[in-house]
């Protein structure tokens, strides 16, 4: 044989056992990735139960009709709407008085909102036992009662924590519900009491239930409940708000969810080595465990303080802390404590964490690795706001702050894991795998109308006066 085809042979040969290590390569990673889907025993997501189609109609138009609002000037989309998966892509959000939508609203005569715009994913899942960052909303897990902040006030017959959720941010003055002396005639929702919720819900259900084509939905939606206007309460109106985001924003097509169901193709193979990472070495699953990537546990991981504050603390630039559960609890140990939020579509959904300190996956990610040295060398450019300088940055001289978030972190970050570039790029590959391709097209869950006549467009103004009577 001519030395030539021995030198062919010998490359065809090298070649076919390249392919081969780099099959075996691969089988290896995605037998290693099965192993730990199953020790983990995740699941594909559930559904959560049906939702009726005339439920779901009346929410859509509930959720986008700035007529909930005391002012008319803002809806519960504005926050967490289709085009800005599905939150509002600021590290907090502007509340009433504000105009425009997402990243480009402005502050005018608005009210910055402590606390980031978490998306609304997949709340359906009957998995979901609270709701906010300090779960000031959940479920009792013996008895099954709903708790929320207004105590014994909590109407009855709600469908969901989900549910009991949207009961709040219309009775939040920041939020929705306004002032009185803030130059609206029309807001007469604001000469509510503080925290008097009844009076909220109850002004809420009068207006809805002045519009016949409301009192139309509400009749098709809980026919053997109401017959006329006088029929609607609050409970209706978050049960159905309640069913539309369960309906309508519910994904499980994402890249991980094809790969669960036994797609071997589904992740790259950078993602898959970001799986093992994350479940691995990384540590992330102690915390974002489950289906739904979140223990729906609070822990405190050192985000830095930006934005208006809980009022919790001294004021260190204008602004005060934020104490997380500790604000609802009085817990010392609950200081900074916030509740693990959920991971699907995270690729998406920037700014980060509690306070949207974050505007970089990278960064977030980052940040776990050693809080501390993250906190020193945080600036809040990194938020990526628009609204930088209403946001309040603490001095970066001034180690108060820093000392207190510091002295209760969370014991898992007691031996740091020392992630190098290779490490972040395939956990942020793999929490890329975790998005809907779903989400990029949501137009179609936005009404064209609502039945109060208020402008769905955010840039069309607040509702008609008239309307708010």
């Amino acid at each position: 044989m001519k030395k030539s085809n021995y030198l062919a042979l010998g490359l065809l040969a090298l070649t076919l056992a390249m392919s081969a290590c780099k099959n075996e390569a691969a089988a290896t990673l995605d037998q290693q990735l099965r192993a730990v889907i199953a020790r983990e025993n995740i699941t594909p997501i559930d559904a959560g139960p049906a939702q009726s189609a005339a439920k779901v109609e009346l929410g859509q138009a509930l959720m986008f009709d700035k007529m909930l609002s005391g002012n008319g000037d803002i809806s519960c989309a504005t926050c967490h709407h289709p085009s800005h998966a599905l939150g509002d892509g600021l590290s907090v959000p502007i509340g009433t008085g504000g105009e425009g939508l997402g990243d480009g609203r402005a502050l005018v005569d608005g009210h910055l909102i402590p606390r980031n715009a978490p998306e609304v994913f997949n709340r359906g899942s009957i998995e979901w036992s609270s709701m906010f960052w300090d779960s000031r909303v959940s479920i009792d897990p013996v008895s099954g009662n709903i708790r929320t902040p207004a105590a014994m006030a909590t109407p009855p017959g709600l469908d969901s924590v989900l549910a009991a959720q949207a009961l709040f941010p219309v009775a939040s003055r920041d939020e929705m519900l306004g002032f009185a002396d803030n130059g609206s005639d029309a807001n007469d929702l604001a000469e509510c009491p503080d925290n008097n919720f009844g009076c909220v819900w109850n002004g809420l259900v009068a207006r809805i239930g002045a519009i016949p084509d409301y009192v139309d939905l509400f009749i098709a939606a809980y026919p053997a409940e109401v017959s006329d206007a006088g029929d609607i309460n609050i409970t209706h109106v978050v049960n159905s708000i309640a069913a539309f985001e369960a309906d309508a924003w519910s994904f499980f097509d994402t890249p991980w969810d094809d790969f669960v169901a036994g797609d071997d193709e589904a992740l790259t193979d950078e993602a898959k080595r970001g799986a093992l990472l994350f479940f691995g070495r990384a540590r992330c699953s102690v915390c974002h465990r489950g289906v739904l990537f979140t223990d729906q546990l609070h822990h405190n991981i050192g985000v830095p303080q930006i934005g208006p504050g809980k009022g919790d603390g001294a004021t260190i630039n204008g602004q005060t802390d934020d104490f997380g559960l500790a604000h609802e609890t009085g817990r010392p140990q609950d200081m900074y404590r916030f509740r693990t939020p959920p991971l699907r579509n995270v690729a998406a959904t920037a700014p980060y964490e509690h306070d949207g300190a974050y505007s970089s996956l990278r960064d977030a990610v980052r940040h776990y690795d050693t809080p501390q040295a993250a906190l020193d060398r945080y600036s809040i450019a990194q938020s990526g706001d628009s609204n930088i300088a209403a946001l309040g940055a603490r001095d970066d001289n001034d180690v108060n702050w820093r000392q207190g978030v510091l002295a209760n972190l969370d014991p898992i970050f007691d031996q740091p894991v020392r992630l190098n570039n290779r490490d972040l790029d395939e956990l942020v590959a793999f929490l890329a795998s975790l998005t809907s391709p779903t989400l990029f097209n949501l137009d179609d869950t936005i009404p064209a109308s609502v039945p109060s006549g208020c402008p769905v467009d955010e840039d069309s103004g607040p509702c008609d006066g008239s309307v708010l009577d």
